[in-house]
């Protein structure tokens, strides 16, 4: 009989594992279906002749690679590319450094990558348009920079993108309004310029977006117009100007969606008035009315002490 599964790592079973040392080679010759060896104290580099003494794709079954939260160095070999039956790959909370390979956009059968919590840098790999039926996407906590490609509009399946806490630059790109399937994009902690992309309103999945944290300017665009209530929204540390928009999204908003934009102003404890509200409440007919009834008896009873003492 074959052995299909090979979990090391935490489970209910075995609460923390403490191997050590580096990955083993040659676990092809077990015809694994998933190999996890998460939470432990692996350490060297990634093998890149991980099955059968060769490369990666020797091991013709496995679709689920799971090294994440160790100690693993070293670059991403190119030869992973040749995975094309994974579904499922997990290098998280690891060392690994240098570039997403190219050769990832031949891993078309993956749904689920993270590889966050690295020291990969670079640009955000253009071959990562390739992987279309991706639906989990998590590359945040790395050293990336450049601008979001705008070729993301391939990524039509997915419903989970993390590129925080990277060094991404320029705007957003309209084409991230493409992605209809998504409930949650964090963009925060990064370098994003220029106003929020309109293109944001077909975005009618979303539950959570973080946008804090960058350099974004403007106004709060129209993209949030017809957002319904209850999404989890942070604006908070950038540059926008203007009113808050009176937007269900934004109805009973705390100050931390907004704060650290000092230009932004409106109905939000916390928040300065805008100016057209200041003006509106000085030129407030009933506070007008409201002075006559407390000044005008006060005049009338000091003219009265005057005419008879004066007579």
């Amino acid at each position: 009989m074959d052995l299909l599964q090979l979990e090391i790592d935490t489970n209910q079973f075995i609460r923390v594992n403490r191997l050590s040392g580096n990955i083993p080679q040659g676990f092809g010759s077990m015809d694994l279906l998933e190999l996890e060896m998460d939470t432990n104290q692996l350490s060297g580099n990634l093998p890149n002749d991980l099955c059968h003494g060769g490369k990666l794709i020797k091991c013709k079954n496995l679709t689920a690679l799971g090294i994440g939260y160790n100690n693993i160095s070293g670059i991403i070999p190119p030869e992973f590319g040749n995975s094309t039956q994974l579904h499922r790959l997990d290098f998280s909370s690891n060392n690994i450094v240098g570039e997403i390979p190219k050769e990832i956009e031949k891993m078309i059968s993956l749904l689920y990558l993270s590889l966050t919590d690295n020291q990969l840098s670079g640009i955000v790999a253009l071959e990562l348009r390739s992987l279309r039926d991706l639906i989990t996407l998590d590359i945040s906590s790395n050293r990336l920079n450049g601008a979001i490609p705008r070729n993301i509009v391939h990524w039509e399946h997915m419903f989970y993108v993390n590129l925080s806490n990277n060094k991404l630059s320029e705007k957003i790109p309209s084409e991230i309004g493409k992605l209809s399937q998504l409930t949650t994009l964090d963009l925060s902690h990064n370098l994003l310029t220029e106003e929020i992309p309109s293109a944001l309103q077909s975005l009618q999945n979303l539950l959570h977006l973080n946008l804090s944290h960058n350099s974004l300017s403007g106004s709060i665009a129209d993209a949030f117009r017809d957002f319904h209530s209850g999404i989890d929204i942070n604006l908070s540390y950038n540059e926008l100007t203007g009113p808050v928009p009176p937007y269900a999204v934004f109805v009973n908003a705390s100050i931390e969606v907004f704060q650290g934009n000092p230009c932004l102003c409106g109905n939000v404890t916390g928040l300065k008035l805008c100016p057209s509200t200041s003006m509106m409440k000085k030129n407030d007919p009933f506070r007008h009315k409201l002075i006559l009834v407390i000044v005008l008896p006060f005049l009338g009873h000091y003219y009265l002490v005057y005419s008879f003492v004066a007579s």
